[in-house]
């Protein structure tokens, strides 16, 4: 046991050595004076042990087992008599007890109790001459090498002065060459993993000599670290760097450190590297870089949803497309762009309290209502239903579920209105509204009933329907049957619409509801093309330098007076 914790004195004198030596050579590369470093040189634990002059402890011991009446008793009382006041002995003799057994000694790791029982014996490690002779007269020449005949007329060495000259040969090896370390470390004795023996691995870190490396390594600078690493991992805590430096890691540094408030005095710039001095600074840099990566978390996930949610609408877009192949379309209706929440549903909770599920649509619609009246509601569309809200109450005036829709119509012009036919319990007026964002409505709609009841949305395109309409008696109300028609009407202007409910502009408005629709909606609109977005997006854009067009609004009014080609 003593020859196991010498080895660990000399491995651990080695050990700081080689880091102050490489402590030397890195200031020496940054061009930082080098300061004297206070640490624990357990030199003098080594030559307590190894030492011929003055004596140590193999000494003594070689010392005692050369005298024919030598004992593992006599060799502590001459361990008491000349190492009782050496800072690292500690003598366990006392007054009412003289007859110890045992000597203590003061490692680098901790104090360590030796019992002498034996110990001369250990050391001494002879063979008996028999064996001896028996092993050298062995025609085996592995057996006969083993044990060499000696012609110096010396006596063999002792166990231990064998042992600290191995250990002088492995030091000198060893400073020959550039080590690396790997310290292991055992969370429990029980290997369970999710345990964690705090004793334990204290224990181990005290004796492997860790602290004190540390010690060593931290007693300069605490801290060191290349400009490029530590502008890239700290760059978000000045503005100077965030969000673009300026390309010079070292100025950048050095803005980083005065913006965090860490005195000039507390680092020292090198070459390539920055030192700091106290670890507190360095734990301000981590604390400080935490907080702001919260922030800086939120913007990435805010750029990366809204990324996911333009390529969804584009995809929409893109599908509507497809959806409305060589349907009439609105002049600039293809570059409206997609946004499904148009009035925020989603953090309203005045809305979302009816709701059974996340809005995937949402917008201010017009909708028909009794007495053919057109009132502005709010229409919402989840992942398995359609909600009509009345404002400002908020109430609930249509729930349809996607499984009770039997028809999805839209007429053959490019005007805005939508006819949901619809089961339910008891007679209800059919679902009619109009919206600008009815290839969007249309869209989205079919993807999610799709995905919900798994079968295509029953979808038509006509210009009369038969729909169901609230009819106001003496006796209150009741549903009736209509037919609503779609027509093209020369006296409307532009793309605009018109309810021909009333007898002079319907003379059949008590069984059929007319709604007329102008000529650039009906003859004069244009077709969906076949060409892809991109390609329109790039005729659209034009040229380089060249000034775009803007029909994303008002182009009822711009358009008014198209000239009634088609594409």
């Amino acid at each position: 046991q003593l020859c196991i914790y010498y080895c660990n004195e000399k491995l651990q004198q080695l050990f700081i050595e080689l880091t102050l030596k490489a402590e030397q050579e890195e200031y020496a590369r940054e061009g930082i004076s080098w300061t004297k470093i206070d640490y624990f040189n357990n030199k003098v634990v080594c030559d307590l042990i190894e030492a011929r002059k003055p004596a140590g402890v193999f000494a003594f011991m070689d010392e005692e087992c050369i005298y024919p009446n030598g004992t593992d008793k006599t060799y502590l009382k001459k361990l008491e008599a000349n190492l009782k006041r050496h800072p690292h002995y500690g003598s366990l003799a006392t007054k009412t007890n003289h007859d110890a057994t045992e000597f203590l000694i003061k490692h680098y790791a901790g104090d360590v109790v030796y019992s002498v029982d034996g110990m001369l014996d250990k050391n001494k490690d002879t063979l008996f001459p028999d064996l001896k002779e028996l092993l050298q007269s062995s025609r085996s020449r592995f057996f006969s090498s083993l044990m060499p005949e000696s012609h110096d007329g010396k006596k063999p060495i002792s166990a231990g002065t064998a042992f600290v000259r191995d250990m002088q040969a492995l030091i000198n090896d060893l400073e020959k060459c550039e080590p690396h370390y790997i310290r292991t470390i055992k969370p429990n004795d029980q290997k369970r993993s999710g345990m964690y023996d705090v004793d334990l691995v204290t224990h181990q870190v005290r004796y492997l000599g860790t602290v004190e490396n540390v010690r060593v390594r931290r007693a300069g600078f605490a801290f060191r670290s290349d400009y490029t690493y530590f502008v890239k991992h700290f760059k978000m805590l000045s503005s100077a760097t965030w969000p673009r430096n300026s390309g010079d890691d070292r100025r950048d540094t050095e803005a980083i450190l005065r913006d965090i408030g860490v005195p000039s005095s507390e680092y020292e710039m090198g070459r390539s590297k920055v030192f700091i001095k106290k670890p507190k600074f360095v734990f301000q840099l981590e604390e400080a870089r935490e907080r702001i990566l919260h922030k800086v978390v939120g913007i990435v996930q805010k750029a990366y949803r809204a990324f996911k949610a333009r390529l969804y609408f584009l995809r929409l877009r893109e599908e509507s497309a497809m959806l409305l192949h060589h349907k009439k379309r609105r002049r600039g209706s293809w570059c409206l762009y997609f946004i499904g929440d148009y009035i925020r549903a989603q953090e309203n909770p005045a809305i979302t309290a009816h709701l059974d599920g996340r809005v995937k649509f949402a917008d201010n619609v017009v909708m028909l209502g009794p007495k053919n009246k057109l009132l502005n509601v709010i229409f919402v569309m989840t992942s398995s239903s359609l909600y009509v809200i009345s404002p400002p109450k908020m109430e609930v005036t249509m729930h349809i579920p996607f499984q009770l829709i039997r028809q999805f119509g839209l007429s053959t012009f490019a005007d805005g209105y939508m006819v949901i036919d619809y089961q339910s319990e008891k007679p209800a007026p059919t679902l009619i509204f109009e919206s600008m964002r009815k290839a969007e409505i249309t869209t989205v709609l079919k993807e999610e009933y799709g995905q919900n009841q798994r079968r295509e949305l029953p979808l038509v395109f006509q210009d009369e329907f038969q729909i169901m309409v609230k009819k106001k008696t003496l006796f209150g109300s009741k549903i009736v049957p209509k037919t609503l028609r779609f027509a093209e009407s020369n006296f409307i202007q532009g793309a605009n619409t018109k309810l021909a409910a009333t007898k002079a502009d319907n003379p059949e408005f008590k069984t059929v509801l007319r709604i007329d629709v102008g000529p650039d909606l009906g003859s004069r609109a244009p077709y969906q093309l076949d060409s892809s977005l991109p390609d329109r997006l790039r005729r659209f854009k034009g040229r380089p330098g060249q000034k775009k067009k803007i029909v994303y609004g008002g182009y009822r009014q711009k358009n008014a007076g198209g000239n009634g080609r088609r594409r």
